[in-house]
């Protein structure tokens, strides 16, 4: 594969390799699991990015230095060689470009000619939000500025940001963040670190600008991966993460694991993902929200195939939920996404639960907008009873639709906060969905040139407040600002 990278790239031609969806941080984490140093999708093509269908296991696209796709195919098999070959055979046929510049490969991405010209870029990026008490709020983030990704930490109290935290700052590599705030001036941090070789999962105690001993939770047999961390109205603090397992030459078995804290220490991990289902149909991105009772709900995206006992309307990827009771005891497999005819690619949830206990969850999808096939839409859904009826669209845009989010008021209101692309450029959107009102979706007045990866929460106060990096310059920024 080296060797192909090598002789494409004399002639502005670039690798970009995708597996079961088209979002930067899937992305990200499948790229680190390979340990690919070849380019991945970057984040400034994202208008190119609805034109890769991964229907396959891998799918296989090559850009020339502009961005303009000259070759897609699938790959179905799990032999590196044949790939390789169906690769060289292919771009026999392509022709070589005229292009006058040449693209730019930093990190294993691939950027447009002109940022070559710039100076290094710096990454700030996958940010979260968590309140606290009294208006309190943590920020974590990732900043490879040092040479290497690190986790920092900013807090807000009394009307002020403090300064940054380094969290995990070590010459290994330590992204992926995620926080829960745990009482006046205290947060919860975990990631993702490779300090001992394989990625892992870890978790740090912060007070104020002190950083406790972090500790490991998983013991993965083949990489952890996409931490996400939930707290109940009870205090309880939930840990959720996806874990790999190799098969074969590829790898792609990936299973959800769950645990809870137990003062200082967490419990035995608990695998969401049912265990009666082929092991190649792959789980992840998994998000968690406490119950209200001690309990708490799961939803992750499934590379499904039909496969339960008791099938739910769903044939295809799609987001399912799950509820876990305070004693660790698993409840059915529900599925909120898609049901309805034709083909369905649901992905990237985001979960909330209402004072009243109902889950809201909502998704990313790339295949069944009011659109259009080419366009993108955010659908949303609730529990109602014991299951869930027909999801709702929240949001759709004939471009790209970037890291929905759903956000719990003091009042018990439901919002949906996400970004999106139009030919202006990038913006930020939010709306509340209920249960009690629906608003329009409106347009947030923000500091940022080219918003991506938003986060946010309410505080205390009920003021929206939202984070995010801002593209707009080699430097990605974090911001975080109160909407008004």
């Amino acid at each position: 594969m080296e060797s192909l990278i090598e002789e494409y790239a004399r002639k502005n031609v670039f690798f970009i390799h995708t597996l079961g969806g088209d979002e930067d941080v899937p992305n990200i984490h499948f790229k680190k699991h390979y340990r690919l140093d070849y380019p991945v999708i970057s984040d400034n093509l994202d208008q190119l990015r609805h034109i890769i269908r991964v229907r396959g296991i891998t799918n296989v696209a090559v850009f020339d230095g502009k961005g303009v796709c000259v070759f897609n195919k699938e790959q179905m098999g799990e032999d590196p060689v044949g790939l390789e070959q169906s690769i060289a055979d292919a771009l026999k046929e392509v022709k070589q470009s005229d292009l006058r510049e040449r693209a730019h490969i930093v990190n294993g991405s691939v950027y447009a000619p002109a940022v070559s010209k710039q100076e290094r870029i710096i990454h700030e990026r996958m940010p979260k939000l968590a309140a606290g008490e009294n208006g309190e709020l943590h920020l974590v983030y990732v900043s490879d500025e040092s040479g290497s990704n690190d986790v920092l930490l900013r807090s807000y109290a009394n009307g002020r940001w403090g300064e940054d935290v380094k969290v995990a700052a070590t010459e290994a590599d330590e992204y992926a963040p995620t926080v829960v705030s745990t009482g006046p001036g205290k947060a919860l941090v975990a990631y993702v670190g490779q300090a001992k070789g394989r990625y892992e999962i870890f978790s740090v105690a912060v007070d104020g600008d002190k950083v406790a001993k972090s500790r490991q939770v998983s013991r993965s047999k083949d990489d952890a991966m996409a931490p996400f961390l939930g707290i109940g109205r009870k205090g309880d603090v939930w840990l959720a993460w996806y874990e790999w397992a190799k098969m074969g030459a590829l790898s792609r078995d990936r299973e959800i694991l769950l645990v809870k804290s137990k003062g200082s220490a967490w419990s035995k991990p608990v695998q969401v993902s049912p265990k009666n289902v082929p092991t190649y149909e792959d789980h992840a991105d998994p998000v968690v929200c406490g119950d209200g009772k001690g309990g708490a709900w799961v939803a992750w995206a499934w590379d499904y195939h039909g496969t339960l006992r008791e099938k739910p309307p769903v044939d295809e990827n799609s987001v399912f939920l799950r509820h876990v009771d305070k004693g660790m005891k698993m409840g059915p497999i529900l599925a909120p996404g898609w049901r309805g005819e034709g083909r369905a690619r649901d992905y990237v949830p985001s979960l909330a639960v209402t004072p009243d206990g109902v889950p809201w969850v909502a998704w990313d999808n790339s295949h069944k907008s009011s659109l259009g096939y080419g366009a993108k839409a955010i659908f949303v859904n609730s529990l109602r009873g014991d299951d869930f009826e027909d999801q709702s669209e929240a949001a759709a845009i004939p471009g790209t639709l970037d890291t929905p989010q759903l956000l719990l008021d003091p009042e018990g209101q439901v919002h949906l906060l996400w970004g999106q692309q139009t030919r202006e450029g990038w913006k930020l959107c939010a709306r509340c969905l209920g249960p009690q009102e629906t608003t329009k979706a409106r347009k947030l007045k923000i500091e940022g040139k080219v918003p991506r990866y938003p986060t946010g929460c309410f505080d205390t106060g009920g003021c929206l407040w939202v984070a995010y990096t801002d593209t707009d310059s080699p430097h990605w920024k974090i911001h975080v600002e109160a909407i008004e």
